[in-house]
């Protein structure tokens, strides 16, 4: 580490430029806890038919407590994963994303992404101590979250992309497959793959 003295010189238009870009990016991981509440309070999935309602209505349909909804609400509409008429004072979902957010056979759905988040910060003191004494943190301390989650983020590409684009491209195994090959899914989750890809 240099000294003040013998540091480069700073130049303040690139370091604005990080700066902005690092809060930016921890802004939008401020996001990360409000959907994977909309995720798995359904909150999306109530909300992707594109009616708007009001706060109150959401609340209503799902049993929760509308001045946190409204709150969650508000967060969303801000960071402009959701739409807001001033007028009615109604929120909506767009069918862009509703694909998103809400479709769990979109081929851009993220919710099972936004599942994992809150099990890695959970474990991060365990993975500051490994970095200090080694070890690792082992999959004993995820929760369901992590492998529920990652089945869901992967689940997508398997229903949408596996027969037409992915096993193609392998042909001689895809032929195999078409004769009637029998195939064992090991360790790979719980057989999401073999599941969704062939119905397709």
């Amino acid at each position: 580490m240099g000294s003040p003295a013998t540091s480069p010189a700073v130049n303040p238009d690139k370091m604005m430029n990080f700066a902005f870009k690092v809060v930016g990016d921890l802004a939008a991981a401020m996001s990360g806890p409000l959907i994977y509440i909309g995720d798995r309070l359904g909150l999306f999935k109530a909300l992707a038919d594109g009616v708007p309602v009001t706060t109150q209505e959401l609340a209503g349909k799902l049993g929760l407590k509308e001045r946190y909804v409204r709150e969650w609400a508000s967060a969303m509409v801000a960071s402009e994963y959701l739409s807001y008429d001033p007028a009615s004072r109604r929120i909506s979902m767009s069918p862009e994303q509703a694909m998103v957010l809400a479709n769990e056979d979109s081929p851009v759905f993220t919710g099972g992404l936004s599942q994992m988040i809150p099990d890695h910060y959970r474990v991060m003191p365990r993975v500051m101590e490994a970095f200090l004494r080694g070890g690792g943190v082992p999959y004993s301390e995820y929760s369901e979250d992590v492998f529920v989650g990652t089945e869901r983020l992967f689940r997508t590409g398997y229903l949408n992309f596996m027969a037409e684009q992915w096993l193609p491209t392998m042909p001689d195994a895809f032929k195999k497959l078409q004769d009637g090959a029998k195939v064992a899914d090991v360790g790979c989750g719980r057989g999401a793959a073999l599941l969704e890809g062939p119905k397709r």
